[in-house]
């Protein structure tokens, strides 16, 4: 009798704990997944004094590498802010903000085209879609955010790249959301 008596005040002490728990909201709290973790911080590729003409092709100006510890994580999105600095510099003189990934921390031809916004914003963020997603494995995996001109860009315009700590890298897949990241702030183009 008294190891029922006991079970039955465990039970009832569970249920109302349980209780207690949902009603607090206990499903929506943070649960650790599977992570994505910044390998390399995001780094500048720009050299000092480098100009880009008019009608450029891809020019690499960030490069960053992360590391995912499930199969399923893919990165989703990258925000990249342009700043003015001289011109101004404005959204006429850009044609693209691409993100490849890239087997050798290079921008060359055995990079994979992952995300390309035509759209480009200076003095906010530019969300670039990640629309070719590559997964993420254990091994790092390294990412570079490049820029093209227009036709229309003008001659002294200058500008450089930002990415917000925190913020800039989205990523799906077990344990989604934005990952821990660096900011950073690229040399003058």
């Amino acid at each position: 009798k008294i190891a029922w008596s006991f079970a039955k005040k465990s039970i009832s002490f569970l249920t109302i704990l349980t209780t207690i728990l949902w009603t607090a909201g206990f499903p929506n709290l943070p649960i650790a997944l599977a992570a994505v973790s910044e390998t390399t911080a995001p780094a500048s590729m720009v050299t000092p004094s480098q100009t880009i003409k008019a009608s450029s092709g891809e020019t690499p100006v960030i490069k960053f590498q992360l590391t995912g510890n499930n199969a399923n994580n893919t990165v989703t999105q990258v925000a990249v802010t342009i700043e003015s600095i001289a011109g101004p510099t404005d959204s006429g003189d850009f044609a693209s903000l691409k993100v490849f990934k890239s087997v050798n921390n290079v921008l060359d031809g055995g990079d994979t085209l992952v995300g390309t916004q035509t759209t480009v914003n200076v003095g906010s963020a530019t969300n670039i879609a990640v629309t070719e997603p590559v997964l993420l494995g254990a091994a790092a995996s390294w990412y570079i955010v490049s820029v093209a001109t227009s036709v229309g860009a003008v001659n002294g315009h200058a500008f450089k790249t930002t990415m917000v700590a925190n913020t800039a890298i989205t990523v799906a897949g077990d344990g989604a959301g934005t990952i821990t990241s660096t900011a950073l702030v690229a040399g003058a183009v």
